[in-house]
């Protein structure tokens, strides 16, 4: 059991290090697009309209992969006043298992309403690029399926903790 449990935790930071690769790479284009934005506006005879429909595909991207991110490091906005008020075992089920259940919840409603849009969306193009629009809306279900991943492993680590402590 402890070996799988190496593989998995090897398997989570090597997943963990494309994200951040994606999310790195993904604000360096940024930065470069809006940074020729801003010199072809201001310096060049005419601008690119290219660049600002590019770089809001890039930013709606950098928002769903960044989520995975803050959702693996406990990153999100949550209000806890009440929880922090409550017994310490009860505390942790609710911040551990029962948030994260309630995530998935909301997850899966998220992927397959992004699954259901990209049909409607395959159907049209960006103004700008031509670019089938499946490109930019893709990371929705794809961002909710990785959430839904890291929910679950939080909750297989909080039922396997609360096991070791019996």
């Amino acid at each position: 059991m402890c070996k799988e449990n190496r593989k998995l935790e090897y398997l989570k930071k090597y997943f963990m290090f494309c994200i951040n690769t994606i999310l790195i790479i993904d604000l360096i284009i940024i930065v470069i697009i809006v940074f020729w934005q801003v010199l072809s506006r201001n310096f060049l005879p005419h601008s690119y309209p290219w660049t600002v429909e590019l770089a809001r595909i890039c930013f709606l991207w950098l928002c769903i992969i960044g989520s995975v991110k803050a959702l693996d490091e406990n990153e999100h906005f949550s209000i806890d006043l009440l929880v922090k008020k409550m017994p310490k075992k009860l505390e942790s089920f609710i911040s551990l298992f029962l948030v994260n259940v309630i995530n998935i919840i909301f997850l899966i409603f998220l992927f397959y309403s992004g699954i259901s849009y990209l049909e409607i969306a395959s159907r049209t193009t960006t103004l700008v690029l031509r670019l089938n629009k499946i490109w930019v809306f893709i990371f929705v279900p794809i961002g909710s399926f990785f959430m839904i991943i890291l929910c679950v492993t939080k909750i297989v680590d909080y039922m396997q903790k609360m096991n070791g402590k019996n």
